[in-house]
């Protein structure tokens, strides 16, 4: 039985090349703090402004270097607002 060979549209296309999709957005960095971007499956409480984060809304997931258990979720202008207070 002969080989069949696939044409090229046939074949499912490789996947794109993603970048890390957790690196902290610009101008959220602080000295001694991990800033991941994510979007959550539920709601959290931004500490800066006590205001809630929706499910599935882009935020930021913020821990001290030293303590990566007291991770706190924030709204990105929130915490931007607060590196800037830190400085």
């Amino acid at each position: 039985m002969p080989r069949r060979h696939r044409s090229a549209r046939d074949r499912t296309p490789p996947p794109l090349p993603r970048g890390p999709s957790s690196m902290a957005p610009a101008g959220t960095q602080a000295h001694g703090y991990t800033v991941r971007q994510v979007s959550g499956d539920k709601a959290y409480l931004c500490p800066g402004c006590n205001g809630q984060i929706t499910a599935g809304l882009v935020h930021v997931v913020v821990f001290e270097d030293e303590e990566p258990d007291l991770r706190r979720h924030w709204h990105t202008p929130c915490w931007r607002q607060e590196v800037r207070r830190l400085r």
